[in-house]
C-alpha cells in the first residue's frame, strides 16, 4: 500500500524523461511515431492505474472497521489495478527503447 505513491512518483519521472527527450525527436521525425504514442499511452495509463490503486487501498483502510465484507472488495479491486500498472509500468522503458529503431 505505501508502495503506490513512489511507483506513481517513478512513473511521472518516466514520463518527464520521455518527453523531454523524445518529443524533440519525434518532431523532427527520427523517432516512430507509433512507438512513441505507445509509450506514452503506456505511461499514461500506468500512472492513472496507480492512482486508482492508491485510491482503493485507503478505501480498504477506511471501511475495513466498519464492514469487512465491502472492505474486501476494495483491496481486490486495489490488488487489480497495482498488477495492471505494474504490467504496464515494467513495459514502458522497452517501448522508450524501441524508440531508435
Amino acid at each position: 500500500m505505501a508502495l503506490m505513491p513512489g511507483l506513481g512518483g517513478t512513473c511521472v519521472a518516466i514520463f518527464n524523461f520521455s518527453l523531454f527527450f523524445l518529443v524533440p525527436r519525434f518532431v523532427s521525425g527520427d523517432a516512430n511515431r507509433l512507438f512513441f504514442e505507445l509509450a506514452v499511452g503506456d505511461i499514461i495509463l500506468s500512472l492513472f492505474l496507480f492512482v486508482y490503486a492508491g485510491t482503493f487501498y485507503s478505501l480498504f483502510v477506511e471501511r475495513f472497521a466498519r464492514d469487512a465484507k465491502r472492505a474486501n472488495s476494495y483491496f481486490v479491486w486495489a490488488d487489480r489495478c497495482a498488477v495492471v500498472a505494474i504490467a504496464l509500468f515494467v513495459m514502458s522503458p522497452a517501448l522508450v527503447c524501441m524508440q531508435s529503431t
